[in-house]
């Protein structure tokens, strides 16, 4: 165990020391702000949710509840595993955020972004380039700067992912007829087409 413990650590020092550049922290600074990532992220879920059909709204509502299901997760493991971060284990870490109170393992950030890109994924698969793409970035992120290690989003990401395709099977194979047909007569969807 020690031995993987000294290899993370290595990886974090690598991405958070060594292969850093100008632009990639002006990236990191952005993603970082926490208003930023939920800003677009209100934008996209609305813009789904407004101007999609009945599909996307349906989407809309999944993405939701996994990403409530994957964070409730993830803050019980970190409870469970009280690993420090990196900010708080090291002098001289590159911060571009704030350290954070919680612990490290695993990273919510990374859990809650893989459990809607990979639910996304698994409906849209034409975008899942963009989609992963998206994921990858953002967990990237935690590492780059300095508030989780790389096995901390490794496992937030194995979360997110398992945990979306539990959502995704659970809907394909049990998807509640009645509760769409409610949702329907209550002209949730309103009188758009699928």
């Amino acid at each position: 165990m020690s031995t993987l413990v000294n290899i993370d650590t290595w990886l974090f020092h690598l991405f958070n020391t060594t292969l850093t550049a100008p632009f990639l922290d002006l990236l990191v600074t952005v993603i970082s702000k926490k208003g930023v990532f939920l800003g677009l992220a209100a934008i996209a879920a609305a813009l789904f949710f407004f101007l999609g059909g009945k599909d996307m709204k349906w989407s809309v509502m999944l993405g939701l509840s996994v990403f409530f299901i994957s964070d409730a997760t993830s803050m019980v493991l970190k409870d469970l595993f009280a690993r420090t971060r990196p900010c708080h284990a090291f002098e001289g870490v590159r911060l571009f955020a704030e350290c954070g109170r919680s612990y490290s393992f695993p990273s919510s950030h990374a859990s809650n972004v893989f459990a809607v890109m990979v639910l996304l994924t698994a409906r849209y698969p034409a975008w899942a380039a963009a989609f992963l793409t998206a994921a990858f970035v953002v967990a990237w992120s935690r590492v780059y700067g300095g508030v989780h290690y790389p096995l901390d989003v490794l496992a937030g990401a194995l979360l997110g992912s398992g945990l979306a395709v539990c959502v995704f099977v659970l809907d394909k194979r049990f998807r509640a007829q009645r509760l769409m047909e409610y949702l329907e007569r209550v002209k949730f969807f309103g009188s758009q087409k699928s």
